[in-house]
């Protein structure tokens, strides 16, 4: 069986630019890319600062959701989030969060996604798993 074509890691940046929430006020950025995983990172800035001075889990959802958007759509027909659930793990002590994303399986109509958060420094911040829909 012939592997699926993935676009090039610009093409993909370039795609995902207009995911503006993630991109702009987040500031993710796509750094890896294959039909079996994707890799991106957010830098932890001030603005993604809870009133205790840790990551907002706003702001580690909204990493992991554009990872997986990118995942469910870059092999496949377009594709929505049916559930997604997050499961925090500890609070983030690095400069950035690092965000990866693994296909569980691959159907005809729905995708099984799980994605790890990092941060630079190993420490494991959430695991979220998803079920997407594809719509195309």
């Amino acid at each position: 069986m012939d592997k699926p074509c993935v676009p090039s890691l610009e093409k993909l940046q370039e795609t995902y630019r207009n995911d503006r929430f993630a991109t702009q006020a987040a500031h993710c950025r796509i750094v890896e890319a294959t039909a079996d995983h994707v890799v991106c990172e957010m830098p932890i800035e001030d603005v993604h600062l809870n009133a205790h001075n840790a990551v907002m889990g706003g702001a580690t959802f909204t990493l992991a959701d554009f990872v997986l958007a990118v995942m469910s759509n870059i092999v496949n027909p377009p594709s929505v989030t049916l559930t997604s659930e997050i499961r925090y793990l500890g609070t983030a002590k690095g400069t950035k969060l690092v965000a990866t994303g693994h296909i569980d399986k691959s159907g005809r109509r729905t995708g099984f996604f799980t994605v790890d958060v990092t941060d630079d420094l190993g420490t494991k911040v959430a695991k979220v798993s998803s079920t997407t829909f594809h719509v195309g």
